[in-house]
């Protein structure tokens, strides 16, 4: 996919989720969503996990003007109302705060809650090319909202059991969606985050094989474990601008490469 910046009439919508936490979900919507605006395509980062990580891991302090995105899935504020500009040129958020696990449980008791997020988007998504959607480490109803909305989804693993016990849970919750209320959505990929080739453990290994069996074409380059990420989430800035010859940075542009040829 090799379109420039402002070609794209209907965006990519790209929802990162795993069922597990620590894999790498969070670094991995900051430093694609960074990369594609570094690149010239106007990406729009949206924070739907409850800890606000990708929120403050562009802004230290929390995003500026108070309006999250949980206020927009209820209805109190819209789309353009919540979006604010980051120091990156062509990367914008629609932040989230502590409040939205709240949020959470009171959009889940309304009826239709699982359209929210893309009625939400409808009058502004045309402003970008790409919308990155990181999603909370459990399958609830922030990440439905998120695969309703959606136009693929990545999953990021370690290479280990428990994370790709995750990565088959969301699968199959996709394949839900798919076939009930969003035909459109499709994988963007699998790849693995702290992936050593050069590691005895023979289970390491025999994971990402098993990924390359179940799922074939769908498995994307690795990312090296890199501090200089986790580095750069803790001075609220994108690692490209941080430590942009870091391997983290590296990775992560071969990785946003191959999801675009995938799309």
């Amino acid at each position: 996919m090799q379109l420039p910046s402002g070609s794209v009439r209907s965006p990519q919508i790209i929802a990162v989720t795993n069922n597990k936490g620590g894999v790498g979900k969070t670094t991995t919507t900051l430093n694609v969503a960074a990369e594609l605006a570094h690149r010239g395509y106007r990406t729009l980062l949206i924070d739907l996990d409850m800890q606000a990580n990708a929120t403050t891991g562009l802004f230290k302090r929390g995003a500026p003007g108070g309006r999250t995105v949980g206020m927009g899935l209820l209805g109190e504020a819209a789309a353009a109302e919540l979006i604010v500009k980051t120091s990156l040129a062509n990367l914008s958020l629609m932040p989230a705060n502590i409040h939205l696990a709240k949020q959470s449980e009171e959009l889940y008791r309304q009826d239709g809650y699982e359209q929210r997020l893309k009625q939400l988007l409808a009058p502004v998504a045309s402003n970008y090319d790409f919308v990155i959607i990181d999603c909370p480490p459990m399958l609830g109803a922030m990440t439905y909202v998120a695969l309703a909305a959606a136009t693929a989804y990545l999953v990021p693993c370690e290479p280990e059991k428990y994370s790709f016990d995750g990565l088959r849970l969301v699968v199959n919750l996709a394949s839900g969606v798919q076939a009930q209320i969003n035909p459109d959505l499709k994988m963007a990929g699998v790849f693995f985050t702290k992936y050593n080739p050069k590691k005895r453990s023979s289970l390491h290994h025999d994971i990402v094989d098993a990924a390359e069996h179940l799922y074939p074409d769908k498995v994307l380059p690795n990312i090296r474990a890199d501090q200089s990420l986790a580095q750069a989430q803790r001075v609220g800035e994108p690692a490209i601008l941080y430590k942009p010859d870091c391997n983290g940075v590296a990775d992560y542009a071969t990785l946003t490469t191959a999801i675009l040829e995938n799309l």
